[in-house]
């Protein structure tokens, strides 16, 4: 009963601290025409994971204790939704209400949506899947945790890894951050990796194809009917093998399944939303979308420049925008990093 408790605050607490983070970010600097829940959702989480990269990547180059670290990153965290809260108060709570609203008038599509979710989650907590990904991915969690230091030692030997050998898996903190909420929760790697994190993937996936759906032009109502058939797409595709379902749904551990849903979804909200404004502010939140997909998969380095280049890349050739191409080569800047360290390691 314990950890069903722990596994729905955890679920509870980030997405509300995604949300939080990514309404004020978006509303205050205007990245969007029409911010809504996709829009927050996306550049909250590519907020949190790029500021929680800058600062944990020097943390583990230079080996320094990783309870300092969670220590830091908490009192950080809760002070950046703390300073949100205070300046967009009234916001979010229209914010809020609006959603209330909009559950009252959609219940049914919403009890649907739900009930169709709840089996997904429950194939996804009783039927795992384990290999040596498994011990890896999860591993690398249980190795912070027990040695106090992020990739200091291979999870799947033991053995003691050289300052710079986690560089060639392209500086992913994805483990360390997992790390930290099980620290505050005292919760077994095994559970979050295999439950919270997945579970959490599917509800970001969820919010973000809401979220296109409504920027290109559905009603509420369409966007919620698309929800309805994509569910059972997902139930479908289920034991389909090396898939995106797959992934999806039995190897959530992974950062690879973060960035084949959540983030391809996240990635093209925020180029919709850079050429419907094209302002300062939604290219900075593509730029820190772009340290977030790093920070969760080294997969990152090969996946998302392609996907930048084809939806801002067709703007340009449509709108004849040759301006900005110089901008869009500068948003692989980060991955041309990464790549460079990646060789070094």
């Amino acid at each position: 009963m314990l950890i069903t408790v722990k596994i729905a605050l955890l679920l509870f607490f980030q997405l509300n601290i995604f949300f939080i983070l990514g309404n004020s970010f978006s509303r205050f600097f205007h990245i969007a025409k029409m911010p809504g829940i996709g829009i927050s959702f996306a550049s909250g989480f590519a907020l949190y994971h790029s500021l929680f990269w800058f600062l944990a990547f020097p943390w583990s180059i230079f080996s320094r204790s990783f309870k300092v670290l969670a220590c830091v990153w908490g009192i950080l965290i809760i002070l950046a939704v703390l300073i949100c809260i205070l300046l967009s108060a009234r916001d979010l709570v229209r914010q809020y209400s609006a959603y209330i609203r909009i559950s009252g008038k959609y219940f049914v599509h919403i009890i649907i949506c739900i009930l169709l979710t709840a089996i997904i989650f429950i194939i996804v907590t009783r039927n795992g899947f384990w290999d040596i990904d498994s011990q890896t991915y999860i591993g690398e969690v249980t190795t912070i945790l027990d040695t106090d230091q992020i990739s200091a030692f291979n999870p799947a030997t033991g053995l003691k890894l050289s300052r710079w050998a986690f560089l060639h898996r392209g500086c992913a903190m994805f483990g360390a951050e997992s790390a930290f909420w099980c620290k505050w929760f005292s919760i077994h790697p095994l559970i979050y990796c295999r439950i919270v994190r997945s579970s959490m993937n599917l509800f970001l996936l969820l919010a973000g194809t809401f979220g296109i759906c409504r920027l290109i032009g559905f009603s509420t109502k369409n966007a919620f009917l698309f929800l309805m058939l994509s569910c059972p797409s997902f139930l479908l595709f289920n034991n389909s093998g090396y898939t995106n379902t797959r992934f999806l749904l039995h190897r959530g551990y992974e950062g690879k399944a973060y960035l084949g849903s959540t983030l391809l979804v996240f990635t093209v909200i925020l180029c919709i939303s850079y050429i419907q404004c094209r302002n300062r502010a939604s290219y900075i939140a593509l730029l820190l979308n772009e340290f977030a997909t790093l920070s969760v998969s080294a997969t990152a380095l090969y996946l998302i420049p392609p996907v930048l280049a084809a939806l801002v890349g067709a703007y340009i050739i449509a709108k004849k925008q040759w301006r900005i191409v110089p901008l869009l080569l500068l948003l692989i800047v980060p991955n041309l990093v990464f790549a460079l360290l990646r060789f070094m390691g």
